[in-house]
C-alpha cells in the first residue's frame, strides 16, 4: 500500500469514504496523464516515453471491463494536479 495515504484514501474511522471503492491512478510519465507520443524521445542515453494518456485510458478501460465502472451511480474525483480537472 502507499505510505502517504490521507484524505478520502485513508482507512481512518472518520473517513466517510473508507467503505467506498477507491481508485488511485499513479502518475509517472511527466505529461499530466495527457501525453501521447508514439516514439520515445532520446535524452542522453535514455529513451523517454510520454504516454500518460494511454496509461489513464488503460486504467479507465480496466475499471469498466473488470469492475463495472460504467454502472457507477456516484463518483467522486479528487487530485492535486491539473490533470484531475482535465479528465473530469
Amino acid at each position: 500500500m502507499f505510505a502517504f495515504i490521507y484524505g478520502i484514501m485513508a482507512e481512518e474511522d472518520n473517513n466517510q469514504f473508507k467503505d467506498w471503492t477507491r481508485v488511485y491512478i499513479r502518475y509517472c510519465t511527466g505529461t499530466g496523464h495527457q501525453g501521447y507520443r508514439k516514439d520515445p524521445i532520446k535524452y542522453k542515453d535514455t529513451s523517454l516515453y510520454f504516454r500518460g494518456h494511454n496509461a489513464t485510458i488503460g486504467v479507465l478501460n480496466n475499471l469498466v471491463s473488470k469492475h463495472n465502472f460504467n454502472f457507477a451511480q456516484k463518483v467522486v474525483v479528487t487530485g492535486d494536479g491539473f490533470a484531475t480537472y482535465l479528465w473530469t
